[in-house]
């Protein structure tokens, strides 16, 4: 696997390097300071662990309890004000009180958001529900069905994140958007899995508009959206964006 002098940084605002001497700082840093870490191979998180000891080439991590072998594991953790870290790794040796992985090969950074947030395949929709300007008014057709009073909007999810979503949507002549500060109630995401999977359908009851634009005098318009979603929502949509990171990840690795 070729080693970059540096950072590649790719869409989505995610950047990743395989340069050992920027990931072996990382991983003297992790231990110097005690920062709480993840393992994650599909299916599995542990829970918070941290790292007992480099030589620079051999990273010694306190065993989880319910750690089962894999040959591949992904080391994850977020410092306060600090962005999402990923480090992937070939996994050496697993003894009774440690897991212990080659150094990392690569380290992918995302964005520098309170939730973490994941680009969305093609295919992805979402539907809200809303009233505009403190007035009710009833749709025609099939929409109307599932607004009852107020306007139904759809559009295509950008991305999506524990806290909300941004999506484009061109209305109809005859729904106004919704302008910042509305209540969404409710949203219904459809959200692609990639190829060969099944989307996942995720109804979260509330939201609120926390930001609009609009190109020019063009319909077309951009919309995100802030959710205030149940712990049984919120954990559906986790489920969602976990499987997500595992595909990006994937992706710029593979790159």
């Amino acid at each position: 696997m070729k080693a970059e002098k540096g950072w590649v940084y790719l869409e989505g605002e995610c950047r990743y390097t395989r340069n050992p001497d920027i990931i072996r700082h990382e991983v003297r840093r992790l231990h110097q300071e005690r920062t709480w870490v993840d393992l994650r191979h599909p299916g599995y998180r542990s829970v918070p662990t941290v790292i007992t000891g480099t030589d620079g080439k051999i990273v010694e991590i306190d065993r989880p309890r319910d750690w089962e072998p894999v040959p591949e594991v992904l080391l994850t953790y977020q410092r306060p004000r600090e962005p999402w870290h990923f480090m992937k790794a070939d996994v050496k040796e697993v003894t009774a009180r440690s897991v212990r992985i080659h150094l990392p090969h690569t380290l992918t950074v995302f964005e520098r958001r309170e939730f973490f947030r994941v680009e969305v395949p093609a295919g992805s929709s979402v539907v809200i529900q809303y009233v505009s300007g403190g007035t009710a008014a009833r749709l025609s057709g099939d929409l109307a069905d599932l607004s009852g009073q107020g306007y139904v909007l759809d559009g295509e999810v950008v991305d999506v994140s524990l806290g909300g979503v941004a999506f484009e949507t061109t209305p109809l002549p005859d729904i106004p958007l919704p302008s910042v500060g509305t209540r969404i109630h409710p949203v219904t995401l459809h959200l692609a899995a990639g190829p060969g999977g099944a989307p996942d359908l995720i109804r979260i009851s509330e939201a609120t508009v926390v930001k609009l634009r609009k190109r020019g005098d063009q319909p077309r318009a951009r919309i995100a959206l802030r959710f205030s979603a149940t712990e049984e929502e919120t954990e559906a949509l986790a489920a969602y964006i976990r499987r997500r990171e595992l595909a990006i990840l994937k992706a710029a690795q593979e790159a």
